[in-house]
């Protein structure tokens, strides 16, 4: 460090000299300010904040020949551009010594230089500030200075501005549908948050309108993935209704979304045979799309687990999927050798010629006899189960929908599915009675749907007495509109809550 250079470090600390500082640096601020040009403000603020950080800094952390120092803290104070302000920056930089500096410096200082030389706004050069200063070694800080570190930090910070023109976008990842049924008590919120403009708190989550602490950092810049800001937090859930909520804010507005999760403690301790489930729900079909399906499967698989089903769970299925994953319940429940077996299928379903067929979401049916082809029968379906040899076999089908293909058919006026015979040990339940179709429904689940996963949930409810229960409260609801139609040839009792 030259002499000139320890002179002006040690000067500050002289009484006269610090008056006199203070003064022309005040004369100098208000001259400034009176600008017209906001953008003049702007730069002067960061400008002092690179001052600040230079005066803060020790003799040996600068190189000895830098002699310029007095004209270069000059510039800082005049400067009216973020490109002069850059070329300051670099400037400052190129002066730093090796030994000032975190080792890691020397493999980003390239990069750090090139994007310098190309600065052309306050938000570039403010990271460009803040990466430097975090690579600056604390020893070549003076120790008064660490106590002022965070709000210098702050400040430079309020500099990263992008424009926002639009509130936050949040989009769940998990819980995905509105109503969630779960039987753990811990599960893990997953969301993602796209922003015009950074975030001017914290993303928060909301358990029961608790605040989760602990959660997520702000996001200073955006950045081009889809997704700006990611969030994931675990959280405890209580027993019954829990309501989550997701709360963003930029400086265009704020952001909240809900979602509702049901916690039901499983219920193993008083079930002793094996139960298999396989749940499908089709939705995102590119002919007469639905609404319903994929939430009805969620809550449907939720809910089988609490009742002691170890459930595979599918949405938005191809025909070979469907295929596969149907073959493989068949061995599955076949390996349990007895127990109890439970196929749920939510989506479009249609008969041809008195057999019954579910729609996977590929299916493209132009004719009638492109049917058997394209979709999946559901006697398949029923054949394997029945081989498995059960003690029974529980088939639901909420598949009754007005079909999109059956207009193109040459067999008119066969709408909804056809009666099936149900095998011995099987019950095959259906969302309305065969030859009626039923609406998607306006809410989170399916009419049918909904209100069978309340009746399950009954205590010591035999299943016939279930499937009755059901079929009073949808023809209620929908003012016999829609009656739900079940077939059954078993022995013995099965309750889905014993």
């Amino acid at each position: 460090m030259n002499i000139l250079h320890q002179q002006r470090k040690s000067n500050l600390f002289h009484p006269v000299w610090r008056l006199y500082y203070s003064v022309w640096s005040l004369i100098t601020l208000l001259l400034l300010s009176l600008l017209p040009l906001p953008a003049a403000t702007a730069t002067n603020h960061l400008n002092n904040l690179l001052v600040e950080l230079y005066n803060n800094m020790n003799d040996e952390a600068f190189d000895e020949a830098w002699d310029d120092y007095e004209n270069w803290e000059k510039e800082c104070l005049q400067a009216k551009q973020p490109q002069k302000v850059a070329q300051l920056l670099l400037e400052f930089e190129n002066n730093v010594v090796w030994e000032a500096v975190l080792p890691q410096w020397e493999h980003r200082r390239d990069a750090w230089v090139t994007a310098g030389e190309s600065a052309t706004t306050f938000n570039q050069v403010a990271k460009l500030l803040l990466e430097l200063e975090a690579n600056i070694n604390s020893d070549a800080i003076d120790e008064e200075w660490q106590e002022n570190r965070q709000k210098w930090i702050k400040q430079v910070k309020k500099w990263l501005v992008i424009p926002t023109t639009n509130p936050p976008i949040i989009t769940w990842l998990y819980p995905t549908a509105a109503i969630n049924y779960v039987t753990a008590k811990r599960v893990t919120i997953k969301a993602c948050l796209q922003t015009s403009g950074p975030l001017v708190e914290n993303a928060q989550i909301y358990v029961n309108n608790a605040l989760q602490k602990g959660n997520l950092v702000r996001q200073l810049e955006v950045v081009t993935s889809g997704c700006d800001v990611s969030l994931k937090q675990m959280v405890q859930l209580r027993e019954g209704q829990n309501q989550i909520k997701i709360v963003a804010r930029n400086s265009a507005g704020k952001t909240a979304e809900k979602r509702s999760i049901h916690l039901q403690p499983p219920i193993y301790s008083s079930v002793s045979e094996k139960r298999t489930a396989l749940v499908i729900g089709n939705s995102d079909y590119a002919r007469a799309p639905l609404r319903n399906p994929t939430n009805d499967a969620n809550a449907m698989a939720n809910k089988l687990r609490r009742l002691a089903f170890e459930v595979m769970s599918y949405t938005n299925l191809g025909q070979n999927q469907m295929k596969q994953v149907i073959n493989k319940f068949s061995d599955k429940i076949a390996a349990a050798k007895g127990g109890v077996g439970l196929f749920y299928f939510a989506g479009h379903g249609v008969q041809v010629k008195g057999e019954n067929y579910l729609i996977p979401i590929d299916a493209n049916i132009r004719k009638e006899n492109e049917v058997e082809l394209e979709a999946v029968s559901l006697a398949r379906v029923l054949a394997s189960m029945e081989n498995a040899h059960n003690r029974m076999n529980i088939v639901i089908i909420d598949a009754c929908r007005d079909s999109p293909y059956e207009r193109s058919f040459r067999s008119q006026g066969t709408q909804g599915l056809a009666s099936p015979t149900a095998a011995y040990g099987t019950v095959v339940a259906f969302a309305t009675a065969p030859g009626s179709v039923t609406a998607d429904g306006d809410s989170n689940n399916g009419i049918y749907t909904e209100e069978l996963l309340q009746v399950m949930d009954t205590p010591g409810l035999k299943l016939e007495e279930v499937f009755k229960q059901v079929l009073a409260k949808v023809r209620n609801r929908t003012h016999g509109a829609q009656v739900p139609w079940y077939n059954a040839a078993f022995e013995g009792d099965f309750y889905f809550n014993p």
